[in-house]
């Protein structure tokens, strides 16, 4: 007499928990961008995207950057903070 033999369906994953979105990681920003933004004082929420899939990039972090105009009050309390002759604050 043979033993009887049963098959199983494999067994479904369970779903996988979602991930929990920080700033940090939000879409279209690397870390590396993230961390230029905040240290130029940057919101990259604001900013433009112009890589691929419309990723925020650190070029156009420093575009940002450079367009934002810094008046003669900003540049001396930036140089009062630094050390750093106001000048090197002005653009333009």
């Amino acid at each position: 007499m043979r033993p009887e033999i049963t098959y199983r369906a494999p067994r479904a994953a369970a779903p996988a928990a979602p991930r929990a979105v920080t700033p940090a990681a939000a879409p279209g920003v690397t870390p590396a961008v993230q961390q230029l933004a905040d240290a130029l004082g940057m919101n990259v929420k604001n900013l433009t995207g112009t890589g691929t899939g419309g990723r925020v990039t650190t070029r156009d972090v420093r575009r940002a950057a450079d367009d934002q105009v810094i008046n003669d009050s900003q540049a001396a309390q930036l140089a009062q903070m630094t050390g750093v002759p106001a000048e090197a604050f002005r653009r333009g």
